[in-house]
């Protein structure tokens, strides 16, 4: 995900588009990759879990480019043995200022800490330990973020709050604030995908899921719904709600405009793709075809819509145990989703994150490390055109702040001031090389640098049930 931008639809490229061509240009046989996203240009940061042919160990890995094309994959390294970093979400809202969002998994005491470390040098190294961090337990954690600057972030896809980061000083300190939204008095806990369209209006998109003891998924419940903020999700009186209660679950959510809404998900009736172009007062479902191979799709893995008429949508379905299935599909008329044929991959594996530069260039990754480039022929803007408005770094005046006793310090309650900054500890902290670049030998994992594959499925396991290694839409 990138640093939010809005562009009006109608300046991004005519409807009249061509469906691009995809390319495999990285895959290691084994593993997953979790997140991707630009630091700069054509460079760019994959994370995932690395996995040999042949074993069941996993192991955290980094692959990055600076061309945009070819990849160099790293193990990650400079952690505490006996502990694992697992990376749920990765940005950079400029080269200088990445984040990613963590669960850090101690194989001894087979516990789980949730927090976001911040780099300076785009994604080479990340400070550890993180200044501040939550509950050392799974049921806190959040699966995704979104930054519309280097110091405004949302957090969301935990369990039963999100948070907002209201300031970030030059120390990379992370203050943060629990929000749980509340409309006409009702409590929205539920809260899965966000997407903002500038610093105070944003789209929330609410389900839940009935899971048996393992962790299977054996019902939806009837919590799916959305909810929207005008004035940056800080005040109760700023959000309202659009509809709430039917039994669907989102996958994934898209604003591209106050009016223009993507959201997929899953029914009882299967997955949906749709789009609303009035605020989500009222949706049009895009029918997902059966595809060549009619696997009988189950989620929509990812998309990324480019404007009102075009899009990618990737969907997916397990298949027995251990095996998954997918097709991508291509919009370019606002109405019809079309098939890519040839599969680059013969229809085998499933995506997790998705991430462009622009409408022509795009980056999905998932399962054996696979890097797939999107490659469009649209007619883009030129330059010299309106390219929206960015958001800026600071807030306008028209911002609504959080007040100062609602963010949380290093000691609960603590006001976020730049005194209180001053006196954070955090002496300790150190740069820990996360992309493999570094001649330090400690492990990223367990004290052999491979974590057992049965203690990764387990723990991915309580990961799963708590926030849901669930697939996403570009922000």
């Amino acid at each position: 995900m990138r640093r939010l931008v809005v562009i009006l639809a109608a300046t991004l490229f005519s409807a009249s588009a061509f469906a691009g061509t995809w390319e495999i240009q990285h895959t290691a046989g084994g593993g997953y990759a979790t997140a991707i996203t630009v630091v700069e240009g054509q460079r760019l940061l994959v994370y995932g879990l690395g996995q040999d042919a042949g074993s069941d160990d996993a192991y955290p890995v980094w692959i990055d480019t600076y061309n945009g094309k070819d990849w160099t994959l790293r193990p990650g390294v400079g952690k505490t043995p006996g502990s694992m970093l697992i990376v749920n979400d990765l940005d950079c809202p400029k080269p200088s200022r990445c984040y990613a969002l963590v669960s850090d998994v101690n194989m001894d005491a087979f516990a789980i800490t949730n927090a976001v470390i911040t780099s300076g040098d785009g994604g080479q190294s990340f400070n550890w330990p993180p200044s501040d961090q939550w509950l050392a337990s799974a049921k806190t954690g959040f699966a995704n973020m979104q930054w519309l600057s280097e110091s405004v972030g949302w957090l969301f896809g935990g369990a039963n709050v999100i948070a907002r980061t209201p300031k970030i000083n030059p120390t990379h300190q992370f203050p943060y604030q629990w929000l749980t939204p509340r409309v006409n008095g009702t409590r929205h806990i539920n809260i899965q995908f966000m997407s903002f369209v500038d610093q105070n209006v944003g789209y929330a998109a609410t389900g839940g899921l009935t899971k048996d003891q393992n962790g299977n998924i054996i019902g939806i419940e009837s919590l799916g719904g959305m909810i929207k903020t005008t004035d940056g999700g800080v005040t109760d009186e700023g959000w309202s709600e659009l509809y709430f209660g039917l039994q669907e679950y989102p996958d994934g959510l898209q604003a591209l405009t106050e009016d223009v809404i993507f959201l997929s998900g899953r029914s009882p009736d299967g997955p949906f793709f749709r789009r609303s172009e009035d605020g989500g007062a009222t949706w049009t479902d895009i029918v997902i075809p059966a595809g060549q191979e009619n696997f009988g799709w189950v989620t929509v893995d990812v998309f990324k819509a480019f404007d009102r008429d075009n899009a990618i949508v990737i969907v997916g379905r397990p298949i027995g145990t251990d095996q998954y299935a997918h097709s991508i599909f291509e919009m370019t008329d606002g109405t019809n989703l079309v098939e890519v044929l040839p599969n680059p991959t013969n229809f085998v594996g499933g995506y997790q994150d998705i991430t462009c530069t622009d409408a022509n260039n795009c980056w999905v990754v998932g399962s054996d490390l696979i890097v797939l480039k999107y490659t469009g022929d649209k007619d883009l803007p030129d330059v010299d055109d309106d390219q929206g408005t960015v958001i800026p770094d600071s807030p306008s005046q028209d911002v609504i702040e959080p007040s100062n006793d609602d963010v949380r310090g290093p000691d609960e309650g603590q006001q976020a001031t730049d005194d209180a900054y001053e006196d954070w500890d955090y002496a300790n902290a150190v740069p820990i090389d996360l992309s493999g670049r570094s001649d330090k030998k400690s492990s990223g994992c367990s004290a052999n640098g491979q974590t057992p594959g049965f203690v990764v499925l387990a723990l991915l396991a309580v990961l799963a049930l708590a926030i849901g290694i669930r697939k996403r839409s570009a922000q």
